[in-house]
C-alpha cells in the first residue's frame, strides 16, 4: 500500500504477488492483487485474481463484490450486475455492492436510486472502510454536481475535508470541483494529493474521472503518479 500511494506501481504489484506466493490458498491475497491490478488498469490480471478469490471463498460475498467493482471499472456492465446478484444471494446487504449499484443508477440517470445506494453504502462503510466511505461521498458529490445541486455538492466537499490526511481525500474533493467546472481548483487538489502520497488510487480507471482523460493537465497528473 505504501508503494501504491507513492506511485511505485511495479513494486506494489510485486508485494501483492509475494503475498500470493506465501498464502496461495488465501482468497484475501488474491483480492489484494486484483485490487492493485485494477488500479493499474490491468484488466485480465485483475479479473482473473478476483475469480480465483471467488473459487477459494465460495461462501463469502466479498470476492463477488470486488469482482463486480472491477468489472464496472472496466466497463463490463452485464457481467458486473451478474456478480452483484451472486453477492446478494449470499448476503442481502453489502456496501461495495451498493456503491456499484449506485454508479449504474447514476449512469442510467436514475437520481433517486443512485442517491439511495450511495447513502446506504456510506452508512455501512462508516467505521469499516475510510477509503470506500469517501468514495461513496465522492460519488454522491458528483451526482449532485451533475444535477445542478451546487450547495449539496459543496456540502459533500466539506464532509470530505473532515478526512484530511486520509488517502484519497484531496483527490476526491478535487474530482467534485471538476464536475462543478472549477477546473483549476480540481486539478490542483488532485495533484496535491499525489504530491503528499495521498492519492485516489483508482483515478486511472474510475469512469467518473475518465471524462477528463483527454485533458492535458489530467494526463500530466497521471504521469506524476506513475500511470
Amino acid at each position: 500500500f505504501i508503494y501504491r500511494d507513492m506511485g511505485e506501481w511495479e513494486k506494489a504489484k510485486d508485494a501483492t504477488q509475494k503475498s500470493i506466493e506465501l498464502m496461495p490458498d488465501d482468497g484475501n491475497s488474491w483480492i489484494e492483487f486484483g485490487d492493485m491490478a485494477t488500479a493499474m488498469g490491468l484488466k485480465k490480471e485483475a479479473l482473473d485474481a478476483y475469480q480465483k478469490a471467488i473459487e477459494l471463498m465460495p461462501n463469502s460475498p466479498i470476492p463477488h463484490e470486488f469482482y463486480a467493482f472491477g468489472l464496472y471499472m472496466f466497463g463490463q456492465e452485464e457481467e458486473s450486475l451478474n456478480s452483484l446478484e451472486n453477492a446478494y444471494n449470499i448476503v442481502p446487504f453489502l456496501p461495495l455492492a451498493n456503491l456499484v449499484e449506485g454508479r449504474f443508477a447514476y449512469k442510467k440517470g436514475d437520481f433517486k436510486k443512485a442517491e439511495e445506494s450511495y447513502n446506504e453504502s456510506q452508512k455501512v462503510f462508516k467505521g469499516l472502510s475510510e477509503a470506500f466511505e469517501m468514495l461513496s461521498l465522492f460519488s454522491k458529490g458528483v451526482l449532485y454536481a451533475e444535477n445542478g445541486m451546487i450547495t449539496e455538492a459543496n456540502n459533500i466537499i466539506n464532509e470530505l475535508k473532515k478526512f484530511e490526511g486520509a488517502t484519497g481525500s484531496y483527490c476526491l474533493r478535487g474530482g467534485i470541483h471538476l464536475y462543478l467546472e472549477e477546473i483549476e481548483k480540481g486539478f490542483s487538489l488532485i495533484q496535491e494529493g499525489i504530491d503528499k502520497n495521498s492519492p485516489y488510487y483508482y483515478i486511472k480507471v474510475d469512469p467518473l474521472f475518465k471524462k477528463f482523460k483527454s485533458n492535458p493537465e489530467f494526463i500530466k497528473i497521471l504521469k506524476s503518479y506513475g500511470l
